[in-house]
């Protein structure tokens, strides 16, 4: 259900999504998105993701996590919030910039930067960021949302 409202303001914190990236996580996000882009069940098979001697072969100390993981649980957390308003012409551009491994716990935030009245409608700007248990951000970009 979504949570969103027009008179939210400039620095406004939305409530934060936290979850615990864990390996067996890490190997069905890689599996399903092997699987769409094959149009049948593809294993993710041995790579940096879900190998740790291939990880470590490739300079890693253990599998990391696919940045894909990190945009879904953010696209999450702006779902839950803004509903609709997220999913039909909202928008979310992100980068990543610190591997994320097994036992992270992660928290994905999002504050409100910009507030435009267009027609009837609300569009919100956000900055967002997934940060790791210390605290440091290893996916960060921005979001728009709509209230209608």
């Amino acid at each position: 259900m979504a949570k969103a409202a027009r008179d939210l303001q400039v620095g406004y914190e939305l409530p934060t999504l936290t979850r615990t990236m864990t390996q067996e996580l890490m190997t069905k996000y890689g599996d399903g998105i092997l699987s769409v882009s094959a149009g049948k069940f593809t294993p993710y098979g041995v790579n940096i993701h879900t190998d740790a001697e291939y990880a470590k072969s490739q300079g890693l100390p253990a599998p990391v996590a696919d940045g894909m993981v990190s945009t879904c649980w953010l696209s999450e957390m702006l779902t839950d919030f803004f509903g609709e308003g997220f999913l039909v012409g909202g928008r979310l551009l992100n980068k990543y910039i610190k591997l994320v491994f097994a036992g992270d716990v992660l928290t994905m935030k999002a504050t409100i930067t910009k507030k435009e009245q267009v027609g009837s409608a609300v569009r919100y700007e956000m900055d967002v960021a997934c940060v790791n248990q210390k605290g440091e951000p290893v996916t960060v970009g921005t979001a728009t949302a709509w209230v209608r």
